[in-house]
């Protein structure tokens, strides 16, 4: 019992470890969130804030810029006659009153020689005034200068002194004084609109205040000389955050500093107030954290007073399961047994069958034995089934793993099942690929009794048609893939899950017809697991179905003697040594029709296939290695394949360069042979037309000469190569009017022909091309936006060759009438097919998928 109590406790510590870390982590993902968000509210005032002092600075400036011109214009007109010039800043007092209450002039002696706010006869001493001893102590020089805050003699009001030397002959003869409210510079914060614990400020750089919003009594108060904005080091924008010394509330300032008049422009925002939405927010996490850890802790306590009940059920779930482990066991031993005391009787019903038919016996006599005979055979093999499938099950079944040659296994099978094939009027292929090792180390007796199971099958409900038989490398190294393909009466869907599960078959109409006992498959699968693979099975979509196996393997490459193997029925043609022998360069820039090429030369048998994206590529591979033939697209972009063929033959080349392109107009085969190129094969791509231009090529001894078919040059179509007719001018002007029938969306027969059937092919090229004919397809709209010929007419033709070559044929015939328009230079008529370009494509997407 102490046993069976300590996955509880296990189960205990987990459940509360989870729960801890997963409050831990909770809290921290809260912890983490708040001072996120706290540090961006506070960032976002510092930038806010910054901002605003820039502002307020560049308001300043504008306002002493425009009082230093109303000084500069002013102090010309003072002559010492106090009427005249108060008559000049009556007329011009509507201009200044935003910025100035007094206009005022100081005479040599520090007299108040003027002032609009006071009588003629008003004399008052203003020798002692900053504003003045700074101008007379300077001389001769002329220069703007700012006070700090006064309180004014004559207007008795809190003012800031802009004032400019008045000189006469170059000498000091006095001071002009335009005095201005500090209100003028703090009413910018209304037009900030500041609230809350929010200010602005102007001080100078010995820390006295200017001006201030909300006011305060200027000139009252200075701040800390240690600010770091006070500083001439100091940058010339940034962030502070300290309490002020106006009012004692914490803020967040960004200041604005004006060298050259010695001024610094604040502005702050409270604390409280830029961390308001902060706090809302902590609010709601912390709340949202508590319900999350509260409801966490409820579960962990429910889970708790659960355990012992789930454990209590594991208990019995347990012991059921032994139980049951124990009555299976006990029915394979009992199946094991019982077949191997039917096998004995079996053998000898067989072997009497076999003597009595060597003797000569009367007619009726010989074909009730031959009766006898082949039920035997048929009870045998339905024993020798459940015998392996109860070793299987009892886990008596071992695997052999010894060194054998696989090919010489599957000719065997070929052959035998050729003339079983054949005896039903089928046809019988065998097809392995060239990479697939010809020795390999494993179990040869269980791995032909899946083949064996697999064909006999398809055998069995395939009447008409063919089978064949695939080998080939997986992805995965060291193993291998097999599969038979029928074109049999197929296999529902909702068979296809429990298909190999003992004692199942696909229709009971079927068992009564062609017999068996459902563990064929079973026996299949269970010995694949046990090499390490797996098994399955998909429906064909003209009729018929597809077994696959695959299993793990050690590919052996010890020397073993050469047997030459005979050829198998209805095995593909070409797939010869020599033919794989051949090395090919592919010069293609379209991804889809890299993918049609090289699928098609696989099929044909040619494994050694390197490709090159443009002319310039072509080149440098050749460069690099040597190569048998080069199949040569002759529309790509940085290098075309006309002037990538002229550079190889000036290097000298002398293998043959076959033409493969969308082009089909009269006059593109003579450029292709004065190009250099020696044949010419127009797309989509027909297996067979490539297969015997290859041939050709690659038997021919003597220096390359153009083939019959290159040398029907006057448009006259050769019995290999078809001509097609040209594509038509087509001006802006003209409409495409056509009695032709509409070509097709969508061939979808054509492109299984070209890859010979082959649906993994198929349906990989069909994925790739949806996925670039988009890109293409969005690079020809840029074309046309950008108004490059060039650009359009490689693009079109792209579209035109890819879609050609998968099927997409109206698409296809959409791109060359968009192709020959802007050949034609009428990139307005070209532009005109791009709506249908993209309306046939989502008709191909449709009917494709």
């Amino acid at each position: 019992m102490s046993s069976m109590n300590r996955p509880g406790s296990l189960l205990r510590i987990q459940i509360t470890t989870v729960v801890v870390i997963g409050l831990l982590l909770v809290w921290s993902i809260v912890f983490y969130e708040l001072d996120r968000s706290e540090k961006g509210n506070l960032r976002e005032a510092e930038v806010t804030t910054a901002i605003q002092a820039q502002l307020f600075s560049e308001y300043a400036h504008s306002t002493i810029k425009r009082i230093n011109e109303v000084l500069l214009d002013t102090r010309t007109q003072w002559t010492g006659d106090w009427k005249n010039f108060a008559d000049l800043i009556r007329r011009r007092q509507e201009n200044i009153d935003d910025i100035t209450f007094q206009v005022s002039v100081i005479d040599r002696d520090g007299v108040l020689a003027f002032s609009n706010l006071a009588q003629p006869t008003e004399h008052t001493d203003l020798s002692q005034r900053e504003h003045f001893l700074v101008h007379k102590n300077a001389g001769d020089a002329d220069r703007l200068f700012i006070s700090a805050p006064v309180k004014g003699k004559v207007s008795g009001k809190w003012s800031i002194q802009f004032t400019r030397p008045i000189l006469d002959h170059g000498k000091f003869n006095g001071v002009l004084v335009i005095s201005a409210s500090p209100d003028l510079f703090a009413q910018f914060g209304e037009k900030l609109h500041l609230g809350g614990n929010s200010s602005i400020a102007m001080l100078r750089n010995s820390g006295q205040f200017m001006a201030r919003f909300p006011a305060i009594e200027s000139g009252m108060l200075k701040v800390p000389a240690n600010r770091t904005y006070l500083s001439p080091k100091a940058p010339i924008s940034g962030n502070l955050r300290f309490v002020s010394a106006v009012d004692q509330v914490e803020r967040i300032f960004g200041y604005y500093r004006l060298p050259e008049f010695g001024l610094n422009f604040i502005v702050g925002e409270g604390v409280n107030e830029v961390l308001a939405p902060y706090y809302a927010y902590r609010k709601l996490v912390l709340a949202l954290a508590v319900t999350i850890s509260a409801f966490a802790v409820y579960l962990f306590f429910m889970l708790i007073r659960s355990l012992t009940v789930l454990e209590r059920v594991r208990s019995e779930l347990q012991q059921a399961k032994e139980n049951a482990e124990s009555a299976n066991e006990a029915k394979s031993r009992f199946l094991a047994n019982m077949s191997h005391e039917i096998r004995t009787p079996m053998n000898g019903v067989i072997g009497i069958a076999g003597l009595m038919l060597d003797d000569e016996l009367p007619a009726e006599q010989r074909h009730r034995a031959k009766i006898i005979s082949k039920s035997a055979q048929s009870l045998l093999a339905i024993i020798n089934d459940i015998l392996d499938f109860s070793k299987v099950e009892a886990g008596k079944l071992e695997l052999e793993q010894s060194d054998f040659n696989l090919h010489e296994l599957l000719h065997d099978l070929a052959h035998l099942y050729s003339i079983r094939a054949s005896e039903k009027g089928l046809v019988f292929t065998l097809q392995i690929d060239p990479a697939v090792p010809q020795w390999i180390n494993g179990d040869q007796t269980r791995l032909r009794q899946i083949l064996n199971n697999l064909l006999g099958n398809a055998l069995k409900f395939t009447s008409e048609g063919d089978i064949r038989l695939t080998v080939q490398n997986e992805a995965t190294a060291g193993s291998l893939r097999f599969e038979i393909v029928d074109t049999g009466i197929g296999i529902p869907p909702e068979v296809q899950d429990k298909l190999f599960s003992a004692f199942i078959q696909a229709d009971t109409s079927t068992t009564r017809e062609f017999g068996g006992t459902g563990l064929g498959l079973a026996i299949s699968k269970q010995l694949a697991e046990l090499m390490g693979g797996d098994i399955g099975v998909r429906q064909n979509e003209k009729g018929g179905s597809t077994f696959w196996v695959t299993i793990r393997t050690n590919a052996l490459s010890a020397p073993v003697p050469q047997t030459s193997q005979p050829p198998v029925a209805g095995a593909a043609p070409g797939l010869t040594s020599e033919v794989q022998a051949f090395r090919l360069l592919l010069a293609e820039d379209n991804a889809i029709n890299q993918m049609v090429a090289v699928g098609i030369l696989h099929k044909l048998g040619y494994r050694d296939v390197a490709l090159a994206g443009d002319g310039r590529e072509a080149l440098a591979k050749f460069q690099e290695q040597p190569f048998d033939a080069i199949l040569m697209d002759c529309q790509m972009p940085i290098m075309n394949g006309y002037e990538a063929t002229q550079q190889l033959r000036a290097q000298g080349c002398k293998i043959p360069i076959i033409a493969m392109t969308a082009n089909a107009i009269k006059g593109d085969r003579e450029r292709c042979l004065e190009a250099g190129m020696n044949d010419y094969l127009t797309k989509p791509i027909e297996p067979g037309k490539l297969r015997e231009m290859l041939a050709h090529w690659l038997g021919a001894s003597q220096p390359p000469s153009p083939s019959p078919e290159a040398k029907q040059i006057d448009g006259t179509p050769s019995h290999d190569i078809e001509t097609q007719p040209s594509e038509p001018a087509i001006s802006a002007r003209d409409e495409v009017h056509t009695d032709a029938p509409a070509p097709m969306v969508f061939d979808r027969s054509s492109l299984l022909s070209r890859v010979e059937g082959d649906e993994e092919l198929f349906a990989t090229m069909l994925q790739l091309t949806l996925e670039e004919l988009p890109k293409n397809i969005a690079s020809l709209a840029t074309a046309l936006q950008s108004n490059s010929t060039e650009e359009v007419i490689l693009h079109a033709h792209s579209i035109k060759g890819g879609g050609g070559n998968m099927g997409a044929m109206a698409l296809a015939a959409c791109a060359a009438q968009m192709e020959a328009a802007a050949k034609h230079g009428d990139l307005v008529a070209a532009g005109k097919f791009m709506d249908r370009i993209h309306s046939e494509f989502e008709r191909f997407r449709a009917e494709a998928v």
